[in-house]
């Protein structure tokens, strides 16, 4: 596998994106952005024009022509173009790592001709018949960290439909001498209680303050949406911190990665006394050889 021959194109539009961005180019891939092979149109004429135009002369500052393997994160509508002026052996993968609505998977569909779809998810994977791969994260070198006396337990994520777990973990985690720093950004129209407006906040933080937080805290909790089924890139932060996990997904029982003293998985019927033996064991320890399956560089090989 030659790096220099891989280009990834994805958003770089905040600090999570050029995190990752910043990451893969110093493992050695070319990144560019979306913005590159997007049409900039005006009325409907200008439009078709630039569309036709688009198919003999490509105007970007990218020669498509040197990668043998372009990755396309998520955005479906710059395929054509890409096919259009890629070497002609050089495949293409439009690679999801969100899961998918029926409307926006039939969408991608429509390009299925022109490229391979791959997906982190294992249930997207088989109700759209598309290819699976793992989530990725990055080898880091963290600094060792000052703990206080009390335990601690981070959160950061977007409601989403994870509003009352995410209290319910928390109230049951407080009630056992946990300290909880939840942060969960508000969606419009949805309603929270006035007693949790401390942590219920109006924006995300930013990337390299959510890290600071996964490596001061103890237990990172992971809350997917209904139906997800991916190891999350919670996941692989909270495993390269050397961190405890509380997660509701709970197909990560059937992964490699899976071991009850690091995780554990927060169900309907969560056995209260698992989880008390499960916060006050402080032993955090994963397998080096199976992390290493979810770095950056097995996830590029995992597509040849």
């Amino acid at each position: 596998m030659d790096k220099k021959n891989i280009l990834i194109i994805k958003e770089d539009n905040n600090d999570f994106e050029k995190f990752y961005n910043d990451h893969i180019i110093e493992c050695g891939v070319d990144v560019a952005t979306p913005d590159q092979f997007r049409l900039r149109t005006g009325n409907k004429l200008k439009k078709i024009i630039n569309l036709i135009k688009s198919f003999f002369v490509f105007n970007g500052n990218v020669d498509l022509k040197k990668y043998n393997l372009i990755i396309i994160f998520e955005d479906a509508k710059i395929i054509p173009i890409v096919y259009r002026h890629k070497k002609r052996t050089a495949k293409i993968i439009l690679w999801n790592w969100n899961i998918k609505t029926n409307i926006q998977a039939n969408e991608e569909k429509r390009y299925e001709k022109l490229c391979e779809i791959w997906t982190f998810d294992k249930n997207d994977a088989q109700k759209y018949k598309w290819r699976l791969n793992s989530q990725f994260y990055f080898n880091l070198k963290l600094s060792p960290v000052i703990k206080g006396e009390n335990k601690s337990a981070f959160l950061a994520c977007v409601d989403k439909g994870r509003y009352q777990i995410a209290k319910e973990i928390r109230n049951v985690l407080t009630g056992m001498g946990i300290e909880c720093n939840f942060w969960l950004v508000k969606q419009e129209n949805n309603k929270y209680e006035k007693d949790d407006e401390e942590w219920i906040k109006d924006s995300s933080l930013s990337y390299s303050v959510f890290l600071k937080n996964v490596q001061n805290s103890d237990i990172i909790i992971d809350l997917v949406q209904k139906g997800q089924s991916g190891i999350t890139v919670r996941i692989l932060e909270a495993i390269i911190a050397g961190k405890k996990i509380i997660t509701n997904n709970v197909s990560i029982r059937g992964n490699e990665l899976f071991d009850k003293k690091n995780m554990y998985i927060w169900e309907d019927k969560s056995d209260m006394a698992d989880l008390y033996q499960f916060l006050n064991d402080n032993k955090c320890e994963y397998d080096v050889s199976v992390v290493e399956k979810y770095m950056f560089d097995s996830w590029i090989e995992n597509f040849y």
